[in-house]
């Protein structure tokens, strides 16, 4: 039964995990468009802002090189993924406007997936460890 229990609470766990990595990658997003937009940085700047920022735990700032190169969160989904790459490569390549403009942009988007990814976790943590539960109650009966 505890497995079973452990099991659902695992899935919340992990829409728990998905939701906060777009929320976190939102939050870098609107940190990338206000330093394009207020203290027209360069992308190379930008991304020693970042990682000295220290507030950033599922995007590998640290270890990036280039912001261009930031890898997306194993959390996201193909689509996600996609749009998160294709979102960072483009940094650097149009000018202030255009960076600004599609930032805010893919924050929309982003701010859609995890309102999504929202829903799921509060319907994943009403239901799951109770299905877990039963699931695991199941086995533990089937094996007597």
């Amino acid at each position: 039964m505890v497995s079973g229990l452990w099991c659902g609470n695992e899935m919340v766990r992990r829409w728990r995990s998905h939701r906060l990595a777009l929320e976190e990658t939102i939050q870098m997003l609107w940190q990338i468009l206000d330093e394009i937009q207020y203290r027209a940085l360069p992308v190379s700047d930008i991304l020693h802002v970042l990682q000295n920022n220290n507030q950033y735990t599922f995007l590998p700032v640290k270890a990036c090189v280039q912001l261009q190169c930031l890898s997306p969160p194993g959390y996201f989904s193909k689509e996600e993924a996609r749009r998160f790459v294709h979102c960072f490569s483009d940094l650097g390549h149009k000018g202030v406007q255009g960076q600004c403009e599609q930032l805010r942009h893919d924050i929309e988007y982003f701010q859609g997936c995890a309102e999504q990814i929202r829903e799921k976790e509060r319907a994943a943590a009403a239901i799951c460890p109770k299905i877990g539960f039963c699931v695991g109650a199941m086995a533990a009966l089937a094996l007597l």
